[in-house]
């Protein structure tokens, strides 16, 4: 892991922190730069007992649009606090599939070197 991001078959992920007053978990995230809002298992979301605050209707999560629930959390990436919500919705997918999406990307100036697989990422 360089700077907070990783390779893992040939895609970059980083860990991203949910944070109640009362619990926290640290999920692994797949960098998705076509994701507008940062998107996490919806079991996730319940486990934590977060409050929902919205449902919005999504295109691109699957072929066919979609409503998802919104949910209001502190969401911490590379140990700062960086948005309070986040889409909960299970992907299908054979595991659990998070997103770190353009909601906190755009926080942030990264690079991404091919030759040796190497990431880097700062705070503007």
């Amino acid at each position: 892991m360089v700077n907070g991001l990783y390779f893992k078959d040939l895609e970059i992920y980083g860990k991203i922190k949910l944070e109640t007053k009362d619990n926290s978990e640290t999920l692994e995230a797949l960098i998705d730069t076509g994701a507008f809002k940062t998107l996490v298992p919806e079991s996730t979301c319940e486990m934590l007992k977060l409050p929902r605050v919205e449902i919005k209707k999504v295109w691109g999560i699957c072929p066919t649009p979609v409503e998802v629930n919104i949910y209001l959390v502190d969401v911490y990436f590379l140990e700062e606090k960086v948005i309070n919500s986040v889409i909960g919705f299970d992907i299908p997918s054979k595991k659990k599939i998070s997103l770190i999406g353009r909601d906190i990307l755009s926080q942030f100036d990264f690079t991404i070197q091919n030759s040796d697989q190497k990431s880097h990422i700062k705070k503007f």
